[in-house]
């Protein structure tokens, strides 16, 4: 049986088709605070909703399994993606990419500037992937597999002053952080370490915007910034008020 990875498509629910690609250990309901906002900033400016949203879930996070082989390989999510956007009917899609969600967007717009013609990159993973990785990174992981409350505050810290009250992120988002824990544990992180996408990327086109979280402690700003080197028509936006995840 062919692999298949989860989108939820939300119709009519943008002025262009829009595909968002989020980061390691999430989901897509990561991205539902951002939609609701930006579809009530559509409405205000009166935009006419008749494109599609797509949510995408990448390999071993949210309601997309594991390979049978177990290995989560940057290529094949991708592919998965690109399947998505062709599965919707997207046309001229823009993407919406964070963290490592943000190194694949630069892959879509590189392999399919047919499909795909712009994106924001958010807090993105750079070009060559994941650096200093720890060597102990999969005991670290398994130190939060079953133990909410350790997970909950590493993955709490990666929002700016988080609201500890915050019933959706204490909810729906950690019991999604703890599930892909269980199922997938650090292979997205092994997947991307060991990698060079700089030739790749340079070939970009599309006009890209990137930002960056000023509080950001995940990922060093020196990651977004590599991205302004290498794709010709890019700004680079610095966010003071924000962490890792906006």
């Amino acid at each position: 049986m062919s692999y298949r990875a989860h989108r939820e498509t939300l119709p009519e629910n943008s002025p262009v088709d829009l595909l968002f690609v989020h980061g390691n250990l999430a989901s897509k309901h990561w991205w539902y605070p951002s939609i609701e906002a930006a579809v009530g900033q559509f409405h205000r400016a009166g935009f006419e909703l008749t494109r599609p949203m797509v949510l995408g879930e990448i390999r071993g996070c949210g309601r997309s399994p594991v390979p049978e082989d177990g290995v989560i390989r940057v290529d094949d999510v991708v592919d998965d993606f690109i399947r998505m956007a062709e599965g919707a009917a997207m046309k001229k899609a823009m993407i919406v990419g964070h963290s490592a969600g943000g190194l694949i967007t630069a892959l879509l717009l590189a392999r399919r500037p047919d499909l795909f013609h712009g994106a924001l990159m958010i807090d993105p993973v750079g070009p060559t992937g994941l650096v200093n990785v720890p060597p102990d990174i999969d005991a670290r992981y398994a130190m939060m597999i079953g133990n909410r409350a350790l997970a909950h505050q590493i993955v709490s810290a990666t929002v700016y002053l988080n609201n500890p009250l915050n019933a959706f992120f204490n909810t729906t988002i950690m019991d999604d952080t703890m599930a892909t824990l269980e199922m997938s544990g650090a292979k997205f992180v092994h997947a991307l370490t060991g990698v060079d996408y700089r030739e790749e990327i340079a070939s970009i086109e599309q006009p890209v915007r990137i930002f960056y979280g000023a509080h950001d402690w995940v990922l060093p700003e020196a990651n977004a910034r590599d991205y302004t080197t290498l794709i010709k028509h890019n700004e680079f936006i610095a966010l003071p008020e924000n962490g890792h995840c906006m």
